[in-house]
């Protein structure tokens, strides 16, 4: 909790001076009340059927947000799925990375064969990584390259930008990628 009150004041402008260590444990204690105080969350549950489709898990959508007396800072949205009893924080897209936690919570036998199949994850994509203010909706697409499905989601200087879902013969999913560079 900590960690997410000092992530939280970073983010939205706060700083600290490098004498932190310097403080006292009752000032931090203080501190730490008054930042408790004024934060909080936003929390939104993502319903929908083909999300049930393809992954397991609740997935939610939480904002924290810092309330002062005439201001208010939400300091972005972080995707989590509860599953198990056990709170899992989706990856972020923005830079070339596997995407491990969402592909951990693939169901098993959902597989993409065909466009409808295709269809049905891009608006489970749309939902948990909507397009970003700068993304245009005509240029997302999706298209079958080799063992892969290719979920564009927008241009990236000379490229374009989204999803790579790799699959074994059978069209079993066998790993979810975000790359900047999708389609050069």
């Amino acid at each position: 909790m900590k960690t997410i009150i000092l992530f939280l004041l970073i983010a939205c402008g706060f700083t600290f001076t490098s004498k932190a260590q310097d403080v006292d444990n009752s000032d931090i204690l203080l501190i730490d009340e008054f930042v408790n105080s004024i934060t909080s969350r936003e929390i939104e549950k993502v319903v929908s059927e083909d999300l049930n489709k393809v992954f397991t898990g609740t997935f939610y959508s939480v904002s924290p947000v810092i309330t002062l007396e005439n201001s208010y800072c939400s300091c972005g949205d972080n995707l989590i799925v509860i599953k198990d009893g056990q709170l899992i924080q989706i990856e972020e897209v923005g830079f070339n990375k596997r995407l491990e936690q969402l592909f951990s919570l693939l169901h098993e036998d959902f597989t993409i064969i065909s466009e409808s199949d295709a269809q049905t994850f891009e608006k489970v994509l749309d939902e948990i990584y909507p397009l970003s203010w700068a993304d245009k909706p005509e240029e997302k697409k999706f298209f079958r390259r080799d063992n892969t499905w290719v979920f564009v989601r927008g241009e990236y200087f000379e490229g374009k930008k989204g999803f790579i879902v790799e699959l074994d013969q059978a069209s079993k999913i066998t790993g979810i990628l975000y790359d900047i560079a999708a389609v050069k």
